[in-house]
């Protein structure tokens, strides 16, 4: 058995509205272009009167409206800036700021910086870490950009460092346990 949407809804098309009816909530009406339906029974609301329909199809464009202040026009109008637009431009650079802490490149290595950590020693905190200039207590002393994933144990007791020579193309690993490092192992060496 097919079942129309009228039925489904419960609705009742009633035409064109006419102010002087009676409509019950449910009901269908159109001002000949668009259709509403009945949210509350009334007589004589006008059509638009969220309060009593709701309007069931896209209505007429609206007017595009004005464009609004710029950012300069408002400062000239409500904070008294004197000055060109370039002036105002250049008013919104800051003073640079201090230099803050390694950050995150695409939200997976740290960047490190040799003069907080000189030492591979150092790094014990679990990351992946991108190494500019030549670190302290690495298998080669030359390397001047490197790589190094640190996994640890959540006392910090155990630690394993994979560092990898981008320029050789070698991988190397080591561990600590306690205050012991071993020896730093070649693993791979890619042809």
């Amino acid at each position: 058995m097919v079942r129309t949407i009228d039925a489904l809804l419960k609705t009742n098309y009633r035409g064109e509205y006419s102010p002087e009816e009676m409509y019950k909530k449910m009901d269908v009406v159109t001002n000949g272009h668009d259709a509403f339906l009945v949210l509350i029974d009334n007589k004589g609301h006008n059509l638009r009167n969220t309060e009593y329909f709701m309007a069931l199809s896209k209505g007429d464009k609206g007017d595009p409206g004005t464009n609004g202040k710029s950012a300069y026009d408002l400062a000239v109008e409500y904070e008294g800036f004197n000055g060109t637009v370039k002036d105002f431009l250049n008013s919104l650079k800051g003073d640079k700021g201090d230099k803050g802490d390694p950050g995150q490149l695409n939200g997976l290595v740290n960047d490190i910086a040799i003069d907080k950590y000189p030492d591979a020693n150092m790094l014990t905190a679990k990351n992946i870490y991108a190494i500019s200039g030549i670190q302290k207590n690495l298998p080669k002393d030359n390397v001047m950009s490197s790589f190094m994933m640190v996994l640890a144990s959540a006392d910090g007791e155990t630690v394993t460092q994979l560092w990898f020579d981008p320029v050789n193309v070698e991988l190397y690993v080591r561990a600590k346990t306690a205050d012991t490092w071993s020896d730093w192992r070649w693993v791979t060496l890619w042809n």
